[in-house]
């Protein structure tokens, strides 16, 4: 192994000379691993040198480095100082590590396999030309750009760890295995475009202070962000739904400060939120995505349409256009979102839906008394026309009951005015006790059982009016 300690030797190794503190090499040879060590130099520059096995750069102090078209199995940088780092071209095979130094600007294309670990770059990190797997470990950057390939490259994997970037994070232009970013910090905004990952795209435990824009992104599988925080909200445009039907989204865990909008390539597709926070405010774009909710989802604020719903089935139609089989977390939240804007109506109707579909899943006899009685019925105490509804059926059926049957010497048969009184009087508890004829035990019963109804259903009618009115 060779190894120079300054550009005078290094450059006598290739059979060239050094011009004092800058030194440019031209398709020099190398018949032995290279291991420059400590040097300090305003510039140095290889272009189309081949070396027989690694070359390896440490604790150097180097103004300005560039490595172009260079042969050796490997380029190793260790502990360096380096203000501009350069590196292009390098055949098939050769890899760059990169790891433990200070750096202004590091620009990367056309390499082969690229690792970047426990770095400080005060400029940018750009690499372009991608042709194998890029991992940046404990990175810190002023901004970030990975992307534009040459040709495809299918089964690289893109790997981002603990990396904390001071501006823009951006990856772009890329058809690979799968993009993997976890415990990053972006100061700004972290872009995803034009995506194409035959494997996953997975943020995990990413911090953004700006905005997640996910552009033309393309996986096998659902685009996974867990235990993630987006300040700024999540802009999803042009998605494509996976093949297999999985979900075009996924967040766990994760605390969205703004609002998420997402469009479709493709339809139909779907976004879960899961045990997400969102504070901002979920908007549907054309053409939109459903979004489910489960656990325990939070929304502040959701885009609703400027006319008014009006009626239990639209309002059905609008949770099911943008919710699908959320149920009654659905409905919570579009009552939120009535409640926001004090369209009362809307509310009443969203928790009228929400309480019916909460007894779905209950036991039968829950979900009877549920569905028909507290709904069908009572109206949820929201609703006044179930209680009206009610009233006015029981009403007439007694009346018929009565004036059919001729009930003692109140009702004659036939008097159906009179069996509707009779029946009224029964269920409103009006009147001086019950008409001669009616005296039994059996008939004060039932009596009684109307009396108790009826009371019930008014009492709700008249609250359900009364706080309309003071609302």
């Amino acid at each position: 192994m060779h190894r120079p300690t300054s550009l005078t030797e290094l450059a006598a190794v290739f059979g060239a000379t050094a011009d004092g503190r800058s030194c440019r090499i031209d398709d020099g040879e190398a018949d032995a691993p290279i291991c420059l060590e400590g040097v300090r130099a305003e510039r140095l520059e290889l272009t189309g040198c081949d070396v027989d096995g690694p070359l390896l750069l440490r604790d150097c102090f180097i103004d300005d480095l560039r490595l172009s078209g260079c042969a050796a199995e490997g380029i190793v940088i260790a502990g360096c100082h380096v203000q501009r780092l350069v590196i292009r071209n390098l055949p098939p095979g050769s890899g760059v590590s990169v790891s433990e130094g200070d750096y202004e600007r590091i620009s990367i294309h056309d390499v082969g396999e690229i690792s970047l670990d426990a770095i400080e770059c005060q400029g940018g990190v750009t690499v372009t030309g991608i042709r194998g797997q890029v991992e940046l470990n404990r990175v810190t950057a002023k901004s970030v750009s990975l992307g534009e390939q040459l040709t495809a490259a299918p089964d690289v994997r893109i790997r981002l760890s603990r990396v904390r970037v001071m501006d823009n994070l951006e990856i772009h232009d890329l058809r690979v295995l799968a993009v993997d970013l976890r415990d990053c910090l972006v100061d700004r905004n972290l872009r995803l475009r034009r995506l194409s990952a035959t494997g996953q795209v997975v943020l995990d435990d990413v911090r953004c202070e700006g905005r997640l824009f996910l552009g033309g992104v393309t996986s096998r599988a659902a685009i996974l962000i867990t235990g993630s925080t987006l300040r700024d909200g999540l802009e999803g445009e042009r998605l494509r739904s996976p093949a297999d039907g999985s979900p075009v989204l996924t967040l766990t865990g994760s605390a969205v400060g703004s609002s998420i909008g997402v469009t479709l390539a493709t339809q139909p597709g779907e976004v879960i939120l899961r045990d997400t926070a969102v504070d901002g405010r979920l908007t549907f774009p054309a053409p939109s995505p459903r979004y489910r909710i489960e656990g325990v989802t939070t929304i502040g604020d959701v885009q609703l349409p400027p006319t008014p719903v009006g009626s239990t089935a639209r309002l059905r139609e609008l949770a099911d256009r943008h919710f699908g089989e959320s149920g009654a977390t659905a409905y919570g939240v579009l009552r939120a979102a009535f409640a926001v804007r004090q369209r009362m109506r809307e509310e009443d109707l969203c928790y009228f839906l929400q309480r019916h579909a909460e007894v779905r899943f209950l036991p039968w006899h829950r979900r009877w008394l549920g569905r028909y009685v507290l709904g069908g019925v009572l109206g949820w105490g929201v609703s006044i026309v179930p209680p009206v509804r009610a009233l006015s059926l029981g009403i007439l059926v007694t009346g018929l009951v009565l004036t059919a049957t001729g009930a003692g010497k109140a009702v004659s048969p036939g008097d159906l005015p009179a069996g509707l009184t009779l029946a009224a009087a029964l269920w409103f508890n009006v009147g001086t006790g019950l008409p001669q004829g009616l005296g039994t035990g059996r008939w004060t019963a039932l009596a009684v059982t109307f009396t108790v109804t009826g009371l019930l259903l008014v009492t709700i009618i008249v609250g359900i009016t009364i706080r309309r009115l003071v609302r």
